[in-house]
């Protein structure tokens, strides 16, 4: 089993309130135990990115129009049992969209990359 290493060097740096509030709030929505392991993280694997919030919007609004169309799909078919070839295009362009979405988050992603 690997032990980790006694940690003795400081680094000091200066932030005025509106950076140390920032840097405390990203720290703690990071879901890391305290603010010195994500800053060393992020200083250290240079994982620093920002998401393009409205290119998730638009994927969440994807997932969720295909989910109404199986949803609604769904309930025809359990009350008439047939299931129509449009309901299946209709879903596999949905699908198509969203995986094209995907792809344009994830390339706006490795574009942050170092």
């Amino acid at each position: 089993m690997e032990t980790e290493q006694k940690r003795e060097r400081i680094i000091r740096f200066r932030v005025n309130d509106d950076e140390y509030n920032a840097i405390a709030k990203a720290a703690e929505e990071s879901g890391f135990d305290s603010m010195s392991d994500y800053i060393r993280t992020i200083a250290i694997d240079r994982c620093i990115f920002s998401i393009d919030k409205d290119e998730l919007a638009k994927l969440r609004r994807l997932i969720s129009a295909i989910s109404n169309n199986i949803n609604q799909i769904a309930i025809r078919v359990n009350s008439t049992g047939k299931i129509y070839s449009d309901d299946i295009a209709e879903l596999k362009e949905g699908v198509r969209k969203t995986w094209q979405q995907q792809a344009c988050i994830l390339s706006l992603l490795h574009r942050q990359e170092p």
